[in-house]
């Protein structure tokens, strides 16, 4: 059978629950608490090594553990979304993530606090439970633009949560900035509980079919892969500029407290602007425009930034090109990889993310290596190296066709 027409499929599209602008800022809102868990520990990193009395390469692993379990997460628990009502599974999701972020907040030695960071990071992903939810309740035509505002909420998390982390950090504490996180989370679960509007869930499949079913959507889709690949590079470059930089901001010639290290952040914001203008762009059939520029922003933004030793413009400015380059190409791809099958976009989101942030996880990984054994020429090198994979690749890309001519063959069952 085709791609779009799947038996023991959710039926979320027959909801009565219109797609308003108060739900969609409640779940924009949602998106940006729940993955900013993963990003509160970028700026304390030097913190942790004060606390814990480890070397970079073994701090910097908090980061990586969070990503992995987030990873893991996206293949584990987001597919759940097509066979099991969304509102359900964000308040059980939610209630874990509490308590994961109070055992990082009590945590006694760096590897407990990794392990926590594990189940923070699995459990966070309550963020792409909610994003396959607007692009299934929105109209065809707005789909892009919808999926955008839900992810500007999320690119302010990630932004947000590193400033939010430095300040708190420098006032009253690290372990405060995760009893406070979870107070945020329990706010958003009881939110979501309330306000999240009911689906209508077709037949229940096994667990293992539904595990089974997501790799067979990744392997017999090429757009998919391909989009999966553009995200991992794009998102590894990410994740090896933000791990690092803490180290480089904290150390000479800068030497800034982790307060103002946490505000750094706030210059990507910009990468909001670009989030919207991508979705715009993939509503009017420019997805290919789009892919290629935030391809070579990518690259231009680790250039600018082997001069960041020495120049803290630079690193402004990195920042900026380099957070609106990983935006426009998510929403790009999010925006494509969302009109594959309506009826699995769970599982599509899943097996995307996955590799998404598999890509984070060893881009971060590499980055504290890079930064351990040379420095931040060695980071700035690697970012490098993920922007040209990212141009090699975009070259390659190949946008779906309209749906009712998308012939692929996929056994959903």
């Amino acid at each position: 059978m085709t791609s779009n027409s799947v038996s023991n499929k959710k039926t979320n599209n027959s909801s009565d629950v219109k797609l308003n602008t108060g739900l969609i800022f409640l779940l924009a809102v949602a998106t940006g608490v729940a993955v900013a868990n993963t990003y509160y520990v970028q700026p304390l990193l030097h913190e942790l090594e004060i606390t814990f009395k480890s070397d970079n390469i073994v701090t910097s692993l908090a980061v990586t553990a969070t990503q992995v379990g987030y990873a893991f997460g996206l293949l584990l628990l987001v597919p759940l979304g097509d066979i099991v009502s969304r509102k359900k599974l964000a308040g059980i999701i939610s209630s874990i993530t509490v308590l994961s972020l109070l055992a990082s907040a009590v945590a006694k030695s760096i590897y407990i606090f990794e392990l926590s960071a594990i189940i923070v990071g699995l459990t966070s992903v309550i963020t792409h439970i909610l994003i396959p939810f607007v692009a299934d309740m929105a109209h065809p035509s707005e789909r892009g633009k919808s999926v955008a505002k839900v992810m500007s909420g999320l690119l302010s998390g990630i932004l947000l949560s590193r400033g939010f982390s430095g300040v708190v950090a420098q006032f009253f504490g690290w372990r405060s900035v995760y009893f406070v996180a979870a107070v945020f989370m329990a706010t958003i679960g009881i939110l979501l509980a309330l306000f999240l509007p009911r689906e209508k869930i077709g037949d229940r499949r096994k667990y293992s079919n539904l595990i089974s079913s997501t790799w067979q959507l990744f392997f017999s889709e090429p757009v998919l892969r391909r989009r999966a690949i553009l995200g991992a590079t794009t998102f590894g470059a990410f994740s090896i500029l933000w791990t690092s930089i803490t180290f480089l901001l904290t150390s000479y010639p800068y030497r800034y407290s982790v307060g103002i290290v946490g505000l750094f952040s706030l210059v990507g914001l910009v990468g909001i602007l670009a989030a919207n203008l991508a979705g715009k762009m993939v509503d009017r059939g420019k997805q290919k425009l789009s892919t290629w520029s935030a391809a070579i922003e990518l690259l231009l933004a680790f250039i600018i930034l082997y001069a960041g030793k020495y120049s803290i413009v630079a690193v402004i400015f990195g920042i900026i090109i380099l957070d609106a380059a990983t935006q426009s190409m998510q929403i790009t791809n999010q925006g494509i990889i969302f009109t594959l099958n309506e009826s699995a976009r769970s599982r599509i989101n899943s097996s995307y993310m996955f590799c998404y942030f598999l890509g984070a996880s060893i881009g971060s990984l590499l980055s504290g290596y890079a930064y351990q054994n040379y420095g931040w020429n060695g980071v700035c090198t690697l970012g490098l190296i993920c922007g040209l994979l990212t141009v090699v690749e975009s070259i390659k890309q190949q946008i779906p066709k309209p749906p009712h001519i998308h012939n692929t063959q996929v056994n959903l069952n």
